[in-house]
């Protein structure tokens, strides 16, 4: 008895160790060699700011929380002009007004002090169950600009490196295949973020990280049927969740092409 009690502490520690080894000596793996699965999400607040224009949070049963913004390309510069360290959290209240509750997701995911957050009066619950219309007077207090843009024109953006786990950002001026795959590279990230507009085809734009199921790993794409960006708009998609390496793949049928970026990063969206 003690020695069959032996074995299995043996055997049973050998699999910890060698699981261990795989997950710190991780490496990406091709597109070609996994399988995909969906994971579906819920929807925590919509807005709707103009005709095209919404913004919506959706959150995931991974913990991971999703924030799109979309329009029309003839106002492409329509966009709310959140601050790059604002929080999911901090962005809800930019846009919801003051009598309207909080999603516990958003609030739960926030990474600071709560009490240096303004909630007074505010209620938390776990969704809204309808949009909210942000009126003309709640709309132009956002100081979105309403600039026209065209898809012939040049993309204004600039490459990240990703230097010492800082933040990796690819740019994409123009780009005519049918399937593209960008990947982050490193597990470690904790956030990726897509801006895709589609000149002349639908495309459908996929947000995965890489989980373990069973003994091996495979790409989790978060709810992608939601995010295809029709002909003539655009669409910003942040996601943010766990440390895992995370990629965004965007297809289209064949002919036309689609411009924006990529970007991989650690911190607050």
């Amino acid at each position: 008895m003690i020695n069959r009690l032996m074995l299995n502490f043996l055997v049973m520690g050998s699999v910890l160790i060698y699981a261990c080894q795989e997950e710190s000596n991780m490496e990406p793996i091709p597109a070609t060699e996994v399988e995909s699965t969906e994971e579906k999400g819920l929807l925590l607040a919509k807005f709707e700011l103009s005709a095209g224009h919404e913004i919506y949070f959706e959150g995931f049963p991974s913990g991971d929380i999703l924030m799109s913004e979309s329009g029309t390309i003839d106002r492409m510069e329509e966009q709310v002009p959140f601050g790059d360290s604002q929080s999911l959290l901090e962005r809800y209240l930019t846009l919801a007004p003051k009598e309207l509750p909080v999603p516990e997701m958003l609030l739960n995911s926030y990474e600071g002090k709560l009490e240096d957050i303004d909630l007074t009066q505010r209620a938390t619950v776990k969704q809204l169950s309808t949009p909210i219309l942000l009126g003309r007077a709640e709309y132009h207090a956002l100081q979105v600009q309403t600039e026209s843009s065209k898809c012939s024109d040049v993309l204004d953006c600039a490459f990240e490196y990703g230097g010492s786990g800082g933040p990796y950002k690819v740019c994409h001026y123009k780009v005519t295949s049918n399937s593209h795959t960008q990947s982050s590279g490193d597990r470690k990230r904790t956030v990726s973020s897509s801006y895709t507009i589609a000149c002349s085809r639908a495309i459908k734009v996929s947000h995965q990280r890489r989980v373990l199921q069973g003994f091996s790993w495979k790409w989790k794409t978060l709810n992608s049927t939601k995010h295809t960006v029709q002909p003539g708009h655009w669409r910003k998609l942040s996601y943010k969740g766990i440390h895992r390496e995370r990629r965004i793949v965007r297809t289209k049928n064949s002919g036309g092409f689609w411009k924006g970026y990529s970007r991989f990063y650690s911190g607050s969206i």
